[in-house]
């Protein structure tokens, strides 16, 4: 059985932020599972106090998923790694909260598989690279940045 996917289409501005797509007055769909990827990777999961780093005491976590009685949660651990070294302890931990945020994909069966990777740009930009493939086979390729610097500076 095939699942289809169908989302909101998300598309990032100058700024480095997204937003959702129009056309005219409607929002524009799409099945390229960009925007899945986008609201997974880049939504704060929740944490433990035990996983914060030194200092820190905000636990994370959005909103919907405390009157979401399904057990499902969304987002991911990367924030987290918010001002971490740019090292390979750091890219090991981007590769498991991007694979942990993305494997409700292969439990919906709306992938087979479901690939990570991730590294640093020349800026030290973290870069995250994902790889689905369908049920039927087709491939997704995405990347995606995330420069430290650059979101520190907007909750200042």
């Amino acid at each position: 059985m095939t699942t289809n996917y169908i989302d909101l289409a998300v598309t990032e501005n100058d700024s480095g932020e997204w937003d959702l797509v129009l056309d005219q007055q409607d929002l524009v769909l799409e099945d390229g599972l960009e925007s899945a990827c986008v609201v997974s990777l880049f939504t704060d999961a929740r944490v433990t106090p035990d996983e914060l780093p030194p200092g820190q005491t905000d636990l994370g976590g959005w909103w919907g998923d405390a009157v979401d009685d399904t057990g499902d949660r969304i987002g991911s651990k990367l924030w987290l790694l918010e001002g971490a070294a740019p090292n390979q302890e750091t890219l090991a931990k981007a590769i498991e909260y991007g694979q942990d945020a993305l494997q409700w994909m292969i439990s919906d069966g709306v992938a087979q598989t479901v690939t990570v990777d991730a590294s640093f740009s020349t800026n030290e930009e973290l870069l995250i690279q994902v790889e689905i493939v369908r049920p039927d086979g087709r491939i997704s390729n995405f990347e995606f940045s995330y420069a430290w610097a650059q979101q520190l500076q907007k909750g200042t």
